[in-house]
């Protein structure tokens, strides 16, 4: 635990002034709480003094030394104290207001860091890794982890300025009578050993409470994402039971937690006044005994009053603590994860020459190859379609010339250079993708097709969409091209989502396009409506289409058919209809299909 608290405060680094100015706030607080005590005593001797005493019989030697008290009566003795008094309260309320402020700005800005740091970090992870991870996990260590982060820090806070504090004050305890302060300290070594095996049971309850909320939060994603086939299927009470088993494992792992936590506060609450009672039984003994003064006793109880406020918010703190740090610990994780794809430092300018594949090899699983060794060669301006049966691998190729994975063995070049030695950014941004279920942003129609293009044309976004054939359909609609298209894009109809995302290719104007089935989705006016602005896309660009229905790519310049990860044949409808088995079996089986529709 204790390297954890140390990555925690290591957070701090940048704003290590403020942090300095907290514990020397810490430290003048501490002072002035033994001022306080030390000023009460003086009030006490005082007013127990004959009449006849001045300040050289009531105040410390120390104070008569640096000051002429003996001019003072034994009321003036009294009224300066008791100013002292009021000046103290004053310096303990301003000590109270900056340390809570500097606490909660340090903690928020930390967390406010840390959230844009983890953003930053979790985009730049590879694509794999989050078709690893559950949505609602990764939600709730963006939300409810980080929450718990910025708790942990405003709790080190506490735990920065109360112990000096305490420290201050047990040293004032031990200056009036150590024997009296070892009494008031009885309950500590058991109290010490119950705090550690607590804060242990809170911290793993903790824990185990953040993973089934994350259970919550992923139940929650996953009903509210997919709510039209949750009523299409009337699985609403299968939902909710799911919902329901999650939330209450969340409830059972929180009420382990706060069992322990509520143990742990009692529990320091009866040592310390196990104290108190100890030191007021030794002192009034003493007191008896003529071996100790009153107000010595009053000074010293007043000293052990004032341990309970920090006690007791270091008590609080602890629990806190155990509770945030699982959560801490959670973005951490996020944190340390090293799937960021290697960059490389080429720059892809402007694209002149092929793209190819050279023995591709490639699995999303150990020993379990979807590639097998593949060889293509994409000339500049060509259109060339991948045609096969489901699961051979034809989508797995432009995901690898995109970079969403690397490949396990042989290269992918561009313009003679493996991809790999361009940034993702100068390659990603030569390559435009169309796939087979559009992905809009719940923003306007302008800014999905100018997507990460800040202060577009307005013009170049019109030209685009007339270009994708849907220019005249969105000046149709109410608010024209500042129309909310909503949660993915649910707004338009599916044909009119696929040609803003063509629009949104076109506006990049990329000089590489790859389609995966663009089409297949679509009823026949809008496949029309949309093949027509695929043409205008492709036009001189090097375009990689995969298609399903044969009869939409037999104007290809090249068909490559992929059968089980493997390039089986080449060339154009007809010579493949002649030479390639596995072709001739889908053209024929499809020719079959239409025949029988038309039946």
């Amino acid at each position: 635990m204790f390297k954890r608290i140390l990555r925690m405060l290591a957070l701090l680094k940048p704003y290590k002034f403020k942090v300095f100015l907290l514990v020397v706030v810490g430290l003048l607080y501490a002072a002035v709480n033994v001022g306080f005590v030390q000023v009460a005593n003086v009030i006490l001797e005082s007013v127990l003094k004959s009449e006849a005493a001045t300040g050289k019989d009531i105040f410390p030697n120390w104070v008569n030394t640096t000051f002429n008290t003996a001019d003072y009566t034994q009321k003036e003795c009294f009224y300066i104290c008791c100013v002292l008094l009021m000046v103290c309260m004053v310096l303990l309320s301003l000590g109270i207001y900056y340390r809570r402020f500097m606490g909660e700005w340090l903690g928020y800005r930390v967390v406010v860091d840390t959230q844009s740091r983890l953003a930053k970090h979790m985009l730049s992870l590879e694509y794999s890794f989050f078709k690893k991870q559950r949505l609602g996990e990764l939600l709730s260590r963006l939300t409810n982890d980080l929450f718990l982060l910025t708790r942990t820090v405003l709790l080190l806070c506490i735990f920065i300025t109360r112990p000096i504090q305490l420290a201050a004050l047990l040293g004032a305890m031990f200056w009036t009578n150590w024997k009296l302060a070892l009494y008031g300290l009885i309950g500590a070594p058991i109290a010490t050993l119950l705090f550690s095996y607590l804060s242990k049971t809170i911290r793993n309850a903790s824990r185990s409470a953040q993973t089934e909320l994350a259970n919550v939060t992923d139940a929650m994603v996953r009903f509210l994402s997919g709510i039209m086939v949750v009523k299409a299927f009337a699985c609403e009470d299968y939902e909710y039971k799911v919902f329901r088993k999650c939330n209450e494992g969340y409830f059972n792992e929180v009420i382990t937690r706060e069992r322990a936590v509520s143990r742990e506060r009692p529990i320091i609450s009866f040592f310390s006044k196990l104290g108190v009672v100890a030191a007021i039984f030794v002192g009034g003994n003493m007191i008896i005994d003529g071996t100790m003064k009153i107000n010595e006793l009053v000074a010293f109880m007043a000293a052990l009053a004032l341990m309970f406020d920090p006690m007791k918010e270091l008590s609080r703190g602890n629990s806190e603590l155990q509770v945030a740090l699982p959560g801490a610990e959670r973005v951490f994780e996020i944190m340390d994860n090293t799937a960021t794809q290697q960059l490389g430092g080429r720059v892809l300018r402007k694209f002149e020459g092929p793209v190819e594949l050279d023995k591709v090899c490639f699995g999303y699983e150990a020993n379990n190859e979807v590639l097998h060794r593949v060889d293509l060669k994409i000339n500049k301006g060509e259109m060339i379609a991948l045609v096969g049966p489901s699961g051979s691998g034809k989508t797995t190729i432009t995901n690898l010339i995109l970079r969403f994975y690397d490949v396990d063995s042989g290269c992918i070049k561009i313009d003679g250079h493996d991809i790999r030695e361009y940034s993702l950014s100068s390659l990603r941004s030569n390559i435009a993708h169309v796939g087979q279920s559009p992905f809009l942003f719940n923003t306007t129609i302008a800014d999905n097709i100018a997507y990460g293009i800040e202060g577009a044309d307005i013009n170049d976004i019109h030209a685009a969409a007339q270009a994708a054939n849907i220019h005249d359909e969105i000046m149709e609609l109410p608010k024209g091209y500042n129309t909310i298209v909503g949660e993915r894009g649910e707004n338009l109809s599916g044909g009119q989502r696929q040609r803003v995302t063509i629009a949104r290719a076109i506006f990049r104007n990329p000089p590489i396009m790859l389609l995966d089935e663009a089409t297949s989705a679509l009823d026949s006016e809008s496949e029309f409506k949309v093949q027509s602005a695929l043409d205008n896309l492709m036009k001189d660009r090097t375009s990689i289409v995969i298609a399903h229905r044969l009869s939409t790519v037999r104007n290809a310049d090249r068909i490559v058919v992929i059968h089980e990860g493997a390039v089986v044949g080449v060339g154009s409808h007809e010579e493949l209809m002649l030479s390639c088995p596995t072709y001739s079996t889908l053209s024929n089986l499809q020719d079959t299909s239409v025949e029988a529709r038309a039946l």
